[in-house]
């Protein structure tokens, strides 16, 4: 009768699984092991981290198994795996990522992406183009190593400012390829208000989202948003772009 299952893999009774019910797999096979509790809860999987000692043949059959029973999973966390663009590309046609999607892989730039979660973070995203940017409906994106320009971010600001994406909260972009050459929303670069800085804050897809030094703008329809674009601090001779858009309770 439980409405979900968690379940820890450990080895020599590591002492993280104590106050947990316990079962003893006579197979090393791991997997097998998901599969069985699987089959024997007749439960779907929800939410997959693959971390860093998974393998992609073992990650390509998880996922195999999985398409075989369900069509939509809330979350889904690639970290770098030796992965095959191709058979990814056939996952995602396959099965529909609904809440969050957080890759670390570098892909390359012919990576063809069809998913539209709520929540993106991409950390290798010279991938990610405009054609992918103006066509999410994310509530938001985080895209670190971005290949789009500061041309890129004026299209998609100016349909916001039009009244598309309503389901944008967040957006922060940070690459090499922007700068502070020229205009964003007719405003001067770096964007940042030092005299009486906005300071915004909302726990957006369970995550701490703040926009710190930011201008405020309207869109004609009332709507406010909080923009901020300088240097970044995580990544050196980056520009980052932070836009936070007002949710009214």
């Amino acid at each position: 009768t439980a409405k979900w299952m968690s379940v820890m893999m450990t080895k020599n009774g590591n002492s993280e699984a104590r106050g947990w019910r316990t079962l003893y797999w006579k197979s090393a096979d791991w997997i097998s092991l998901i599969f069985h509790i699987i089959r024997v809860f007749k439960c779907s999987i929800t939410k997959i981290r693959t971390g860093y000692s998974m393998n992609f043949q073992d990650f390509q059959r998880v996922m195999e198994f999985i398409m075989a029973r369900q069509l939509e999973m809330k979350l889904l966390e690639l970290t770098p795996l030796e992965l095959d663009e191709n058979v990814l590309e056939g996952i995602f046609k396959r099965i529909k990522i609904t809440d969050t999607l957080t890759i670390f892989h570098k892909f390359s730039p012919k990576f063809c992406y069809r998913n539209d979660p709520k929540h993106i973070y991409i950390k290798r995203s010279g991938w990610f183009g405009l054609k992918n940017l103006l066509d999410s409906n994310c509530v938001s994106m985080e895209l670190s190593w971005s290949s789009l320009t500061n041309r890129h971010l004026n299209m998609f600001l100016k349909t916001w400012m039009s009244g598309k994406y309503p389901n944008l909260h967040y957006l922060k972009i940070s690459g090499e390829k922007l700068n502070f050459k020229g205009k964003i929303l007719g405003m001067e670069l770096p964007i940042e208000e030092i005299e009486d800085p906005w300071v915004v804050e909302d726990t957006i897809g369970g995550t701490i989202r703040t926009c710190v030094g930011s201008v405020q703008i309207r869109r004609p329809d009332g709507v406010k948003a909080y923009i901020h674009m300088d240097e970044s601090y995580a990544f050196p001779f980056h520009v980052e772009l932070t836009f936070f858009v007002w949710k009214e309770l």
